[in-house]
């Protein structure tokens, strides 16, 4: 009986030095993002140019309501046009004549002024895109220099490869990108289609706070 108790203890005393052996704890190696640096363990903020470029792109999944005012300039002719987004629903205002559309449940509606009143069609083309082309940009076709964002060599051929489908065999030179409030707020390019320049200036305003009033019909 002695032994069995003897057995029982020890196997207690196993168990219960098993419980309170302190487990050494896994060095588990600090990776720092692209515009960091570990210092004494901590991960510390040395690029904030770099930093604030990554947030602004890693935000355009929600950048949906703004206003877009474009200028158009080649030689002495000087077109301005706006476009205005908010989730589903845009407008697009040239020379003063504004139209509307809206992307109602897949089906893109046209709002367009016939005389004294608006009109409504559907349209069977999805609506060009070009101006859109921002939304493909990423933080490493950028160099910052002096507070704005230069696009590198090595990424104009895919700037270009945006507006291609539109203007075949364009090129696109100093493009430069700046940034206001966490939010691309110009973009300045040249744009050149055969033998035209454009000198195109892309302005956003009013993000996250542009509403666009479709007509009544």
């Amino acid at each position: 009986m002695r032994k069995i108790l003897f057995v029982f203890a020890m196997i207690g005393a196993f168990a219960l030095s098993a419980c309170e052996k302190e487990i050494p704890p896994i060095d588990i190696p600090i990776t720092c993002e692209s515009y960091e640096e570990l210092q004494n363990g901590v991960c510390v903020i040395v690029d904030a140019e770099a930093k604030l470029i990554i947030d602004v792109f890693s935000e355009l999944d929600t950048f949906d309501d703004y206003t877009l005012s474009i200028i158009v300039q080649n030689q002495m002719d000087l077109y301005t046009m706006t476009i205005e987004f908010d989730d589903d629903k845009a407008s697009f205002e040239l020379d003063d004549n504004k139209e509307y559309y809206m992307n109602n449940n897949g089906v893109s509606e046209h709002y367009f002024k016939q005389g004294d009143s608006f009109q409504k069609e559907t349209l069977s083309e999805p609506l060009s895109d070009d101006f859109l082309f921002f939304y493909n940009l990423s933080p490493d076709m950028f160099t910052s220099l002096d507070g704005k964002y230069y696009l590198n060599i090595q990424s104009y051929d895919e700037i270009e490869a945006f507006f291609e489908l539109e203007f075949p065999g364009c090129t696109v030179q100093n493009f430069e990108m700046s940034i206001d409030n966490e939010h691309i707020s110009e973009l300045v390019f040249d744009l050149t289609v055969g033998d035209i320049d454009y000198h195109m200036v892309m302005t956003f305003s009013l993000v996250g706070e542009t509403i666009v009033t479709i007509p009544e019909i």
